[in-house]
């Protein structure tokens, strides 16, 4: 199975709405983009990039909604590589949060 396109650290740090994502979607089993909007505080258009390398990157995937939201457009779930990488994150997060 071929691998999906490389992204960098520097890549993400472009976009650094793609890392509160990862950490967002590491505590819920699958999330819309206005739900991302509230938890991210992005702006719209800053989400739909940051999606869009995520995507790219296969650290999220396109999944079918578990419940219907009228108008809530495409649900994203974190792929096994997403959830590994949005651990690391987490942990970093807790490191930097934790003074030695």
């Amino acid at each position: 199975m071929p691998e999906g396109p490389r992204v960098t650290i520097s890549d993400l740090l472009t976009r650094p709405t793609t890392f509160k994502i990862l950490l967002a979607m590491l505590d819920s089993e699958q999330v819309y983009q206005f739900q991302l909007t509230r938890i991210t505080g992005a702006h719209r258009d800053t989400l739909v990039q940051a999606i869009k390398m995520l995507l790219k990157a296969n650290l999220i995937k396109v999944v079918e909604p578990k419940v219907h939201v009228k108008n809530a457009g495409e649900f994203y779930a974190l792929t096994p590589h997403g959830v590994h990488v949005a651990g690391h994150l987490r942990e970093l997060a807790k490191s930097l949060e934790t003074p030695k």
